[in-house]
């Protein structure tokens, strides 16, 4: 898998956008057969059928990107709709000993809170 391109020969590709690093970056290859693109659609109804479908093949869930938006670092301007609710966090303490913890400290980075 592919994520988070960053540079492409050499060359700074976070300002382009979506659709055109895709094509630069997967037309040479999807000519040639040796590799497919994940499931794409700008078909709103599309989208939800594979959300309601996909979980049963292990799908994690949908990354929603629009076509013409550009890498932005942290800034999470695009969006995953996962099955499953998570947290991020950050594991600043723990209890027990350090190969084997029996809990952790979690916080959540960038609010200073506790989870």
């Amino acid at each position: 898998m592919v994520y988070d391109v960053l540079r492409h020969r050499g060359r700074d590709v976070t300002g382009l956008p979506l659709r055109a690093l895709l094509q630069e970056l997967f037309a040479p290859v999807l000519a040639a057969g040796v590799l497919a693109l994940g499931m794409q659609t700008l078909d709103e109804a599309e989208a939800r059928s594979w959300y309601a479908t996909m979980h049963v093949a292990g799908v994690e869930g949908l990354e929603i990107k629009a076509t013409d938006s550009r890498y932005e670092g942290s800034a999470r301007g695009w969006q995953k709709l996962k099955y499953r609710t998570s947290v991020e966090a950050v594991v600043s303490g723990y209890v027990g000993r350090p190969g084997r913890p029996s809990g952790l400290l979690p916080g959540r980075n960038g609010d200073r809170s506790l989870c």
